[in-house]
């Protein structure tokens, strides 16, 4: 099951990796700017899940 992540920008910049894992698991990752919803981080293509992450 996915979750919803919603994170602010500053913080965003410091954990961009996780979210970026969390977001090709599947993970609906959103990040706000002045506490309003900014953007979503979204795959760019079709993948095979998280089991196949690298390193």
């Amino acid at each position: 099951m996915s979750e919803r992540v919603q994170v602010n920008m500053h913080e965003a910049k410091s954990i961009l990796s996780q979210l970026a894992e969390r977001a090709w698991c599947g993970d609906k990752v959103m990040i706000t700017k002045g506490g309003r919803p900014y953007l979503d981080l979204l795959l760019m293509s079709i993948h095979l899940g998280c089991a196949n992450l690298g390193g």
